[in-house]
């Protein structure tokens, strides 16, 4: 099934070219360009199950650290105002 998709996409780019598979998308329904979207993104972002894997452990180690009372939060105006200052925002 997917590489009948491709094909298909592959056909669409060099029939209409890429502006005009842009533009059809804008024609698209809000939820349809979201899923366009989120779909192409995905092609970027690939995920890598050991990397989610770990970064789930990491938070769930760090919750455990807030929940027991071992570290305190920071708010996030605090954590960000030294950047902002920086920045001459501040």
């Amino acid at each position: 099934m997917y590489g009948i998709r491709r094909v298909e996409l592959c056909w669409r780019i060099e029939v209409h070219g890429v502006k005009d598979i842009i533009e059809e998308a804008r024609q698209l329904p809000v939820d349809d360009r979201v899923t366009v979207v989120d779909s192409l993104l995905q092609t970027l972002n690939v995920t890598n199950p050991e990397i989610d894997e770990a970064w789930a452990e990491v938070a769930e180690a760090r919750l455990a650290e807030l929940r027991s009372g071992r570290v305190k939060p920071v708010p996030g105006d605090e954590v960000f105002a030294p950047r902002r200052l920086d920045s001459g925002q501040g």
